[in-house]
């Protein structure tokens, strides 16, 4: 929802929300936001007859899902790099169930199995860190030396992560915990281990550990623990090629009518109702890389529902907007919120097309652990089958920190991110500057996106009460959508961003059935992913916690030794055999609240029901 152009003030447009759908005709439902969620949202009302009308600012569909193709080289940009997970269960069930792709450890499948992530060190080189879903890889963990931790170090990491998950969260909302809060509070960890996890969420969210929700953090390990085999899995060409265009054409197939460049500027409320939305085609402006929202009013189609899959800021945007007593904020007035309490940060990206094959570049992710700017790299020439064929190599760089970049110059930003790959992959000259011909990068095909208008939701500390439900009846005929909604993957990913928008669909069925009825109108179904009960993860950490504790014991030990010469010795050595006298007593209070948390599991997990009802999903 761009606001870059000046806009004479008008008349909202003539209400779309008419008479009820009858028997015999469907109910008519609008969906603002064609990326993941909004499709996902489209997809299951279509397929139960509902009368849909998906709305898109950009030229194309996907959001944060979607690729730009070049026209000169025809080669595909994706906006973002995803990996995407196991428990990632509703996404699954679409692009295999509805699109055909196919994920095995086979060489000819659409997505390919990754088991572990590099991290890249200047002076170490590359080092892996597997899933520990066995003894061997658990080893084979705490002992690579990721990030210039030692094996005691590496150990008390992995061990602090199945604490956050045994831990039991009471509160949400405004009285939350930061995820560097709690693992600072924490008996068992380190400093190296505390500053590991502010590089993992920095590298995948773009949130430092001092900022983000612990309850959030927790809550996506949840997910992921039980289900890392393999750890994560990549698509195999490009976002446009293989997901968002055959999903278009399936939403198509299914009656969906899809308007693209075409922005929703204002919702009108009457009485307790959605009664409707202005319209405004937009342009985009490919030198800047932004939506521009033209003086063009458009007619938009008539609606019984309304489903705004739209970010934060864009929500914020359209709550304000309008008359006093007919904007969205008159019965909810929350919504306000949106734009200003929660929170979301760019990725730039850049792809790099060398003129030949470098070296030595592994196939796994690749995190640079000293980078000044957070940068990630996945080779997409050793992923994508049509840019392998060519023998050269193909690189995608993400820099979470995009704050950290020098200017506001794109091609600046871009060739300081190559002069920072060149400090730590040998093997090509990066060239004095964007486009300098005498070097060994194709710049026709490299490709740098600041991503400043694709941000991406971060996960803050605090931001849960801001966070809008799917439907929460104070707008009749109003729904909400995206990966900042509430919903249960809660830590912003693609799953969420698809959970929300069959959340949207299965509330509005439930809301206004459709009248055509009949087998298609079954109910929509949220799937959610099998997960290890809270009183396995409190065993398991009942039988690692003996020897987190003495490896915490043999560490500070270690470190007071190492400050008897210190100029501050006394003061520091004081504070460590504080620290270990201390341990004993953690450790009892620890043991016991975790066999209570444990005891609580165990009558909890057998009085879970076994399968959800249709349509439902919590947070």
């Amino acid at each position: 929802m761009a606001q870059t152009a000046t806009r004479r003030k008008t008349k909202p447009s003539a209400a779309q929300a008419q008479a009820p759908a009858t028997a015999s005709a469907p109910v008519r439902v609008a969906i603002a936001g064609g990326g993941i969620a909004g499709m996902s949202a489209a997809l299951r009302l279509a397929q139960r007859g509902y009368a849909v009308t998906l709305y898109e600012e950009k030229p194309w569909l996907g959001g944060n899902l979607a690729s730009q193709r070049d026209p000169q080289s025809g080669t595909f940009h994706d906006v973002y790099p995803h990996m995407f997970s196991n428990f990632y269960v509703n996404f699954w069930d679409i692009v295999e169930n509805e699109l055909g792709l196919k994920r095995s450890r086979d060489a000819d499948t659409d997505f390919e199995a990754r088991d572990s992530f590099v991290f890249l060190d200047r002076t170490e080189g590359y080092r892996a860190l597997r899933n520990a879903s066995d003894l061997k890889a658990l080893w084979q963990d705490v002992t690579s030396g990721v990030g210039q931790l030692s094996p005691l170090d590496l150990y008390l990491y992995l061990y602090s992560m199945l604490d956050l998950l045994a831990h039991r969260f009471h509160v949400r909302g405004l009285i939350e915990l930061s995820l560097n809060g709690y693992v600072r509070s924490r008996p068992c960890v380190t400093e190296p281990a505390a500053r590991m996890h502010d590089a993992i969420v920095m590298f995948i969210w773009s949130i430092h550990s001092a900022g983000t929700s612990a309850q959030s953090y927790q809550n996506f390990y949840r997910h992921t623990f039980g289900n890392v085999q393999p750890l994560l899995w990549l698509l195999r060409g490009s976002l446009q090629q293989k997901v968002i265009e055959p999903l278009e054409r399936r939403l198509v197939q299914l009656g969906v009518k899809v308007h693209k460049q075409a922005s929703v500027q204002r919702v009108v409320i009457d009485g307790t109702r959605v009664g409707a939305i202005e319209l405004h085609r937009t342009e985009y402006d490919e030198r800047r890389q932004r939506v521009v929202v033209t003086e063009r009013k458009l007619r938009p189609d008539a609606f019984d529902q309304l489903v705004l899959a739209v970010p934060p800021h864009a929500l914020g945007y359209l709550a304000d907007r309008g008359q006093p007593q007919r904007r969205l904020t008159v019965l909810d007035p929350k919504l306000a919120h949106a734009g200003k309490r929660l929170p979301a940060e760019p990725i730039a990206v850049l792809d790099v097309y060398f003129k030949k094959k470098l070296a030595g570049i592994p196939r796994e992710n690749i995190a640079v652990t000293d980078s000044d700017c957070y940068f990630s790299i996945i080779d997409i020439s050793q992923l994508w089958p049509e840019i392998e064929k060519e023998g050269i190599t193909a690189l995608t760089l993400a820099a979470s920190d995009y704050w950290a970049l020098p200017s506001d110059d794109d091609r600046e930003n871009a060739h300081h991110m190559i002069r920072e790959l060149a400090r730590y992959v040998s093997g090509f000259d990066p060239g004095r500057g964007w486009g300098d011909p005498h070097c060994d990068i194709d710049w026709r095909r490299s490709h740098f996106r600041s991503n400043k208008d694709d941000v991406i939701f971060v996960n803050q500390v605090g931001s849960w009460e801001y966070r809008p439900e799917t439907h929460d009846g104070r707008i009749e005929n109003l729904y909400f959508a995206g990966d900042f909604c509430r919903n249960r993957v809660d830590m912003a990913t693609v799953e969420a961003a698809v959970t929300s928008g069959i959340n949207a669909a299965a509330a509005l069925q439930r809301n206004a059935p459709n009248g055509r009825g009949g087998a298609a109108a079954a109910p929509i179904e949220v799937r959610v992913p099998p997960m290890v009960g809270d009183a396995a993860i409190c065993a398991l950490k009942l039988l690692m916690m003996p020897s987190a504790y003495l490896a915490k014991a043999w560490l500070t030990a270690g470190d007071a030794s190492a400050k008897l010469t210190g100029r501050d010795a006394a003061a520091d050595v004081a504070q460590d055999l504080t620290t270990l006298a201390r341990l004993p007593y953690e450790y009892a209070a620890d043991a016991i609240e975790t066999v209570g948390a444990l005891c609580e599991g165990v009558f909890a997990d057998r009085a879970a029901p076994t399968t959800p009802a249709p349509g439902t999903d919590s947070a």
